[in-house]
Protein backbone atom coordinates (compact mmCIF):
# COMPACT_ATOMS: atom_id res chain seq x y z
CA UNK A 1 0.00 0.00 0.00
CA UNK A 2 1.38 3.54 -0.86
CA UNK A 3 2.61 6.16 1.71
CA UNK A 4 -0.08 8.11 0.08
CA UNK A 5 -2.79 5.78 1.10
CA UNK A 6 -2.06 4.93 4.46
CA UNK A 7 -1.70 8.84 4.94
CA UNK A 8 -4.84 9.25 3.60
CA UNK A 9 -7.23 6.39 5.87
CA UNK A 10 -5.62 7.44 9.50
CA UNK A 11 -5.94 10.78 8.22
CA UNK A 12 -9.61 10.06 7.58
CA UNK A 13 -10.44 8.39 10.81
CA UNK A 14 -9.24 12.12 12.31
CA UNK A 15 -11.88 13.90 10.30
CA UNK A 16 -14.37 11.15 11.16
CA UNK A 17 -13.46 11.52 14.78
CA UNK A 18 -13.92 15.48 14.77
CA UNK A 19 -16.95 15.86 11.89
CA UNK A 20 -19.80 16.27 14.53
CA UNK A 21 -19.15 20.15 15.19
CA UNK A 22 -20.06 20.34 11.17
CA UNK A 23 -23.29 18.78 11.18
CA UNK A 24 -26.27 21.58 10.61
CA UNK A 25 -29.76 21.46 12.80
CA UNK A 26 -32.46 19.59 12.09
CA UNK A 27 -34.48 22.33 10.10
CA UNK A 28 -31.28 23.04 8.04
CA UNK A 29 -31.70 20.20 6.38
CA UNK A 30 -33.11 18.26 3.47
CA UNK A 31 -33.82 15.06 5.19
CA UNK A 32 -35.87 13.73 1.77
CA UNK A 33 -33.41 15.07 -1.17
CA UNK A 34 -32.10 12.77 -3.83
CA UNK A 35 -28.79 13.73 -3.86
CA UNK A 36 -27.43 11.16 -7.15
CA UNK A 37 -26.26 13.51 -9.38
CA UNK A 38 -23.88 16.08 -7.67
CA UNK A 39 -20.16 15.69 -9.61
CA UNK A 40 -18.19 13.68 -7.16
CA UNK A 41 -14.68 15.43 -8.59
CA UNK A 42 -13.53 17.04 -11.04
CA UNK A 43 -10.84 14.46 -12.25
CA UNK A 44 -13.29 11.39 -11.92
CA UNK A 45 -15.25 9.97 -14.54
CA UNK A 46 -18.80 9.94 -13.15
CA UNK A 47 -20.26 6.80 -14.47
CA UNK A 48 -17.61 4.90 -12.84
CA UNK A 49 -19.68 4.96 -9.79
CA UNK A 50 -23.18 4.65 -8.30
CA UNK A 51 -23.55 6.91 -5.91
CA UNK A 52 -26.72 5.24 -4.61
CA UNK A 53 -30.10 7.27 -3.71
CA UNK A 54 -31.83 8.12 -0.95
CA UNK A 55 -35.38 7.55 -0.23
CA UNK A 56 -36.29 9.40 3.58
CA UNK A 57 -33.84 7.83 5.55
CA UNK A 58 -33.28 5.11 4.00
CA UNK A 59 -30.51 4.57 1.19
CA UNK A 60 -29.34 1.96 -1.17
CA UNK A 61 -26.58 1.48 -3.17
CA UNK A 62 -26.78 -1.47 -5.83
CA UNK A 63 -23.28 -1.05 -6.98
CA UNK A 64 -21.96 -1.31 -3.13
CA UNK A 65 -24.39 -4.11 -2.47
CA UNK A 66 -25.16 -1.60 0.94
CA UNK A 67 -29.03 -1.22 2.30
CA UNK A 68 -29.08 1.07 5.68
CA UNK A 69 -32.11 2.73 7.43
CA UNK A 70 -31.36 6.10 9.89
CA UNK A 71 -33.22 5.85 13.03
CA UNK A 72 -35.40 8.93 13.39
CA UNK A 73 -33.12 10.97 15.51
CA UNK A 74 -29.74 10.36 12.82
CA UNK A 75 -29.26 13.08 10.72
CA UNK A 76 -26.94 12.65 7.07
CA UNK A 77 -25.08 15.67 5.59
CA UNK A 78 -25.74 17.02 2.48
CA UNK A 79 -23.32 16.61 -0.36
CA UNK A 80 -21.62 20.00 0.55
CA UNK A 81 -21.20 19.23 3.91
CA UNK A 82 -19.28 16.18 3.59
CA UNK A 83 -16.94 18.34 1.50
CA UNK A 84 -17.00 20.85 3.97
CA UNK A 85 -16.35 18.66 7.02
CA UNK A 86 -12.83 17.34 5.38
CA UNK A 87 -11.77 21.10 5.79
CA UNK A 88 -13.22 22.49 8.36
CA UNK A 89 -13.22 21.89 12.11
CA UNK A 90 -9.86 20.23 12.01
CA UNK A 91 -6.68 21.71 13.63
CA UNK A 92 -4.42 20.78 10.74
CA UNK A 93 -1.38 22.34 12.42
CA UNK A 94 -1.89 20.74 16.13
CA UNK A 95 -2.31 16.90 14.41
CA UNK A 96 0.93 18.00 11.98
CA UNK A 97 -1.30 17.84 8.44
CA UNK A 98 -0.70 19.45 5.94
CA UNK A 99 -4.03 21.02 4.31
CA UNK A 100 -3.41 21.41 1.05
CA UNK A 101 -1.51 17.27 0.37
CA UNK A 102 -4.98 16.31 1.91
CA UNK A 103 -7.22 17.90 -0.16
CA UNK A 104 -5.47 16.87 -3.16
CA UNK A 105 -5.24 13.24 -1.91
CA UNK A 106 -8.85 13.18 -1.48
CA UNK A 107 -9.84 14.94 -4.66
CA UNK A 108 -7.84 12.07 -6.45
CA UNK A 109 -9.19 8.59 -4.79
CA UNK A 110 -11.61 9.11 -2.40
CA UNK A 111 -15.45 9.03 -2.63
CA UNK A 112 -17.68 9.44 0.30
CA UNK A 113 -21.13 8.40 -0.05
CA UNK A 114 -22.85 8.73 3.46
CA UNK A 115 -21.99 10.76 6.48
CA UNK A 116 -25.03 10.49 9.17
CA UNK A 117 -24.73 11.23 12.83
CA UNK A 118 -26.80 10.28 15.97
CA UNK A 119 -27.80 13.56 17.48
CA UNK A 120 -28.46 12.28 20.86
CA UNK A 121 -24.63 10.11 21.23
CA UNK A 122 -22.73 12.08 18.49
CA UNK A 123 -21.76 8.85 16.76
CA UNK A 124 -21.07 8.88 13.62
CA UNK A 125 -21.37 6.50 10.48
CA UNK A 126 -19.27 7.09 7.18
CA UNK A 127 -19.00 5.06 3.84
CA UNK A 128 -16.19 5.72 1.46
CA UNK A 129 -14.45 3.59 -1.37
CA UNK A 130 -11.00 4.58 -1.99
CA UNK A 131 -8.85 3.93 -5.61
CA UNK A 132 -6.54 1.07 -4.65
CA UNK A 133 -3.75 -1.33 -6.27
CA UNK A 134 -4.61 -4.37 -8.27
CA UNK A 135 -2.15 -6.22 -5.89
CA UNK A 136 -3.64 -4.97 -2.19
CA UNK A 137 -5.57 -6.91 -0.45
CA UNK A 138 -8.03 -6.59 2.31
CA UNK A 139 -6.26 -7.67 5.28
CA UNK A 140 -2.85 -5.92 4.31
CA UNK A 141 -4.77 -2.62 4.05
CA UNK A 142 -6.14 -2.66 7.38
CA UNK A 143 -2.66 -3.63 8.54
CA UNK A 144 -0.92 -0.75 6.98
CA UNK A 145 -3.38 1.26 8.08
CA UNK A 146 -2.92 0.02 11.37
CA UNK A 147 0.24 0.46 11.78
CA UNK A 148 -0.16 4.38 10.23
CA UNK A 149 -2.80 5.25 13.01
CA UNK A 150 -0.43 3.67 15.79
CA UNK A 151 1.87 6.87 14.79
CA UNK A 152 -0.33 9.23 14.31
CA UNK A 153 0.28 12.50 16.14
CA UNK A 154 -2.89 14.57 18.32
CA UNK A 155 -5.12 11.38 18.82
CA UNK A 156 -3.90 8.62 20.48
CA UNK A 157 -5.52 5.12 19.15
CA UNK A 158 -5.15 1.63 21.02
CA UNK A 159 -6.92 -1.71 21.56
CA UNK A 160 -6.69 -2.30 17.87
CA UNK A 161 -8.43 -6.19 16.88
CA UNK A 162 -8.96 -7.17 13.41
CA UNK A 163 -11.70 -9.90 13.20
CA UNK A 164 -14.52 -11.59 10.56
CA UNK A 165 -17.82 -9.32 10.95
CA UNK A 166 -20.85 -9.97 10.08
CA UNK A 167 -22.36 -7.52 8.02
CA UNK A 168 -25.45 -6.37 5.56
CA UNK A 169 -25.55 -10.58 5.42
CA UNK A 170 -22.19 -10.78 4.38
CA UNK A 171 -18.38 -11.38 5.74
CA UNK A 172 -16.33 -8.19 6.46
CA UNK A 173 -13.10 -7.83 7.91
CA UNK A 174 -13.02 -5.11 10.16
CA UNK A 175 -10.30 -3.10 12.40
CA UNK A 176 -11.41 -1.69 15.80
CA UNK A 177 -10.18 0.46 18.05
CA UNK A 178 -10.11 3.32 20.27
CA UNK A 179 -9.47 6.72 20.12
CA UNK A 180 -8.47 9.46 22.67
CA UNK A 181 -8.41 13.04 22.55
CA UNK A 182 -8.32 15.08 25.75
CA UNK A 183 -11.78 14.90 27.42
CA UNK A 184 -12.83 11.94 25.12
CA UNK A 185 -12.46 8.65 24.41
CA UNK A 186 -14.32 6.40 21.84
CA UNK A 187 -14.48 3.21 19.98
CA UNK A 188 -14.41 3.49 16.28
CA UNK A 189 -14.03 0.22 13.81
CA UNK A 190 -13.86 0.05 10.32
CA UNK A 191 -15.54 -2.75 8.07
CA UNK A 192 -13.77 -3.26 4.47
CA UNK A 193 -14.99 -4.89 1.66
CA UNK A 194 -13.21 -4.86 -2.18
CA UNK A 195 -15.03 -4.21 -5.04
CA UNK A 196 -12.91 -4.39 -8.18
CA UNK A 197 -10.13 -1.54 -8.13
CA UNK A 198 -12.72 0.07 -4.70
CA UNK A 199 -11.98 -0.56 -1.60
CA UNK A 200 -14.92 0.35 0.05
CA UNK A 201 -15.08 1.44 4.25
CA UNK A 202 -17.49 1.63 6.53
CA UNK A 203 -16.33 3.82 9.55
CA UNK A 204 -18.20 3.77 12.50
CA UNK A 205 -17.52 6.28 15.23
CA UNK A 206 -19.25 5.16 19.00
CA UNK A 207 -21.79 3.14 19.99
CA UNK A 208 -23.85 1.95 16.70
CA UNK A 209 -26.16 -0.63 16.78
CA UNK A 210 -25.08 -2.02 13.10
CA UNK A 211 -27.30 -4.84 13.02
CA UNK A 212 -30.62 -3.00 12.95
CA UNK A 213 -29.44 0.06 10.78
CA UNK A 214 -27.37 -1.30 7.91
CA UNK A 215 -29.66 -4.47 6.23
CA UNK A 216 -29.45 -7.33 4.12
CA UNK A 217 -29.24 -6.37 0.62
Amino acid sequence: MSKKAIFLMSILFVATFLTACNFKKEDEINTNKDETTFEIVANKNADEYSLGSWDGDTYVNSFLKVKLKLPSNWRRMSNEEISLSRSEGINYEQLGLNKDLLKQIIENDVVTYVNAQDLDTNSIIEIQTQRVSDSLTVEKNLEDIKKAMENQKGIYYHDFQITKENLMGREFLMLSFKADVPGKSVYQALYVERHSNLMMQIFITGNVDVDSIFLKY
